[in-house]
């Protein structure tokens, strides 16, 4: 498995919904998932949003997947909120409410 890539807190990318922390973003291939190993959750942010999945290889992001599909993608804790001058830090929790589909084979 690939290195996971932490971020400071609050994240912009969003937080487990159960604990509101992450433990970092795994790639497989240039598609971004943040995982919660504690509470085994995911959730998708996008697509070539950081270079590093480039200095991936096949292997690494197949190691992602496998990790990736035992966990339950959910829709993330979002503590930003677009304020009057730009992005703004919030504590504000979400249901846990699991959002469609999951990492794609493909």
């Amino acid at each position: 498995m690939s290195e996971v890539v932490e971020l400071p807190e609050p994240s912009y990318f969003g937080d487990c919904p159960k604990c509101g922390t992450n433990d970092g973003v795994l790639n497989v291939g240039r598609e971004h998932w943040f995982v919660c190993h504690k509470h085994k959750t995911n959730w998708y942010v996008g697509s070539n949003l950081f270079s590093f999945w480039r200095e991936e290889t096949e292997e690494d992001w197949e190691e992602n997947f496998r990790v990736l599909i035992t966990y339950k993608t959910v829709k993330s804790l979002n503590r930003w909120s677009q304020g009057r001058h730009g992005l703004i830090g919030v504590r504000s929790a979400r249901k846990d409410e699991p959002e469609e589909g999951g990492p794609s084979a493909g």
